[in-house]
């Protein structure tokens, strides 16, 4: 088994959050030469080495790195899928003063200070990549989530200015629940839901609840403008119901842009946000170009939830589709939700997310179903 392949293999338990942060960074000048710090033994592939399927937070040009830290909620069932646009947030308010905290930094990455009304609470960064290199890993490598109690919302300052932020709330269970196994089942399946916000005076940033009332933990992702992301966390529970999730939507990946030439680096058919998780789940994927000719696929779903509402099928092999003739390509997913069929359709290269190069943005008939607040 190769690196590559044993990086496949253990996909499954890689943090969604770090795989963004590793994504954004690749995407800057120094993101070779940061990332390789943590990929030794990784050998380069040639033209003709078959791949099989790569994680969403890859660039197109490097294969996955392996990393040493491992959380329990997998990028496996986010490879495929970049979060639905979040709902923005506008911070509003008067501006407050700087912390106590001064800079709020230490060594190089950023500290992330939560102002709440009884005190001012430093954050240490869990996974960054900043300067010249990268870090991943979980809030219990820096000592466990700082509880901020029930505040109708939370008032963030970075010393970095005009950060750009994305709010992650995740179940956590109610503290009257206790128990390692309590916790861990919670954690394994439960809801999250996202927005972006904007900082008010370029340093200060207003946090609001999401979905419903009651426990979560809260993952902040910051990127700076001139390159930088850092993810930090902390447990909040919320006394109202607050945002709204995006609907729920899907995404496919067959076929990839290699170096110009047609390629696949296998199939993978990604869901998000449905109102429940279904008990049984299948997706079957056919790729037509645009002379009619087509190829099928039948990508196998785990069989674990990490992710309410998240499904997640794949496939290694989709080289097929490279042999059925020009595009553009059009996707048709059959997907069934316990016995109800939904159809999902998209066009490649025509509908290919931005920055999530190949995945391509399919449109639903019927809708599928979201999850509400209401």
């Amino acid at each position: 088994m190769n690196f590559s392949d044993d990086l496949r293999d253990h996909i499954s338990a890689h943090t969604p959050i770090a795989c963004a942060v590793r994504r954004r960074h690749r995407a800057g000048n120094s993101a070779t030469q940061a990332t390789d710090l943590f990929a030794p033994g990784r050998r380069r592939r040639g033209r003709g080495d078959r791949r099989g399927p790569r994680s969403a937070d890859h660039d197109g040009r490097h294969p996955d790195r392996a990393r040493h830290h491992w959380t329990p909620w997998t990028c496996c069932v986010r490879r495929g899928v970049q979060l639905p646009t979040p709902t923005e947030i506008a911070s509003p308010g008067t501006p407050t003063t700087a912390p106590h905290f001064g800079k709020g930094a230490t060594g190089k990455v950023p500290n992330l200070i939560l102002q709440l009304a009884d005190r001012e609470v430093a954050l240490r960064a869990w996974t960054a990549c900043w300067g010249n290199g990268c870090y991943d890993g979980s809030p219990d490598l820096i000592g466990g989530l700082e509880d901020v109690g029930s505040p109708n919302q939370v008032i963030a300052w970075s010393p970095v200015a005009d950060m750009e932020w994305e709010v992650t709330f995740r179940e956590l269970p109610p503290r009257s629940e206790t128990g390692s196994s309590v916790k861990r089942r919670v954690l394994e399946c439960a809801r999250s839901i996202s927005y972006s916000a904007k900082p008010y005076d370029g340093h200060h940033v207003t946090l609001e609840p999401a979905g419903l009332a009651g426990r979560y933990e809260v993952s902040v992702f910051g990127r700076a403008p001139s390159g930088g992301d850092v993810v930090y966390s902390f447990d909040w529970t919320t006394p109202a119901n607050g945002v709204a999730p995006a609907p729920a939507g899907g995404v496919a990946a067959v076929l990839a842009n290699h170096d110009g030439a047609l390629d696949s680096y296998g199939v993978e058919v990604s869901i998000s946000n449905l109102g429940s998780h279904p008990k049984k789940a299948s997706a079957t994927i056919t790729v037509t170009s645009s002379t009619g000719e087509s190829a099928t696929f039948e990508p196998r779903g785990t069989n674990e939830c990490y992710d309410k509402g998240w499904l997640f099928f794949r496939l290694r092999d989709g080289s097929a589709a490279t042999l059925i003739g020009p595009g553009p390509f059009t996707y048709t997913v059959d997907l069934v939700l316990d016995g109800k069929h939904y159809t999902g359709t998209g066009r490649y290269p025509d509908d290919i997310q931005k920055d999530n190069e190949p995945n391509v943005t399919l449109n639903w008939d019927p809708p599928l179903p979201s999850y509400t607040i209401d």
